[in-house]
């Protein structure tokens, strides 16, 4: 966090480990060793520096610093159990947002990785996040909702990079979508216009038999030659 640059770890995008870093750069002052450092990938200076960086400070220190990180990765997660609940409750009910939330919390994965700066578990979090705020564009697309669904969108690569896949797939699921909402609007239109044809070909057929029909009444009236 002392840097503009993130190229000491190349492996996963900077957003967990940002994230993790904002609170030491903000209100502590560690000391830093970067002579080991090197800009090619293949290198992994992250290993050296990170020796370095615990020779450098004391322990009372590090272990400050570790829990701030720690500490600053769990409302990433927090963002995951509270979208899960919502997604899985309007889709299916309260009780399945609540078994959400039980298989959440208490998943050996989410409680050991949670809290470090190891993307997946927050890379999933936010999955959960974007695919929720998508699928509610879907349904009442909006300005305001299309522009928090980009945004997310575009937050869960910075995660992980192997949500790259998300933009292809949420264009298949969009396509996917509009094709099923203009095929029941075609399949409504035609039922419309067939149901006005067969008003129509009634009403002919009661005028050239004499008869008419009240719009308000079921009865029907002979007409007066």
């Amino acid at each position: 966090m002392t840097s503009t640059g993130f190229d000491v770890f190349h492996v996963n995008p900077p957003l967990v480990r940002a994230i993790a870093g904002m609170p030491i750069a903000l209100f502590c002052n560690p000391n830093y060793d970067w002579t080991g450092y090197s800009p090619r990938p293949q290198d992994r200076s992250e290993w050296r520096l990170g020796g370095a960086f615990v020779e450098k400070n004391e322990l009372d220190d590090l272990r400050l610093y570790i829990f701030l990180m720690r500490l600053a990765c769990i409302p990433l997660i927090l963002l995951g159990s509270y979208f899960g609940y919502r997604f899985a409750s309007e889709l299916y009910g309260q009780w399945s947002g609540i078994t959400f939330l039980v298989l959440w919390t208490f998943s050996p994965l989410i409680l050991s990785w949670g809290a470090t700066i190891c993307p997946d578990v927050h890379a999933a979090s936010l999955g959960i996040v974007g695919l929720y705020t998508f699928w509610r564009w879907l349904k009442t697309p909006t300005w305001n909702k299309a522009i928090l669904a980009g945004i997310c969108l575009g937050l869960m690569p910075l995660t992980k990079i192997t949500w790259i896949i998300a933009f292809p797939i949420w264009l298949i699921i969009w396509s996917i979508w509009r094709f099923r909402k203009f095929r029941q609007f075609a399949k409504n239109t035609i039922v419309k216009h067939v149901r006005q044809a067969r008003r129509s070909e009634h009403f002919r057929f009661l005028i050239q038999k004499g008869l008419t029909k009240d719009e308000n009444s079921i009865e029907f009236r002979e007409i007066s030659p």
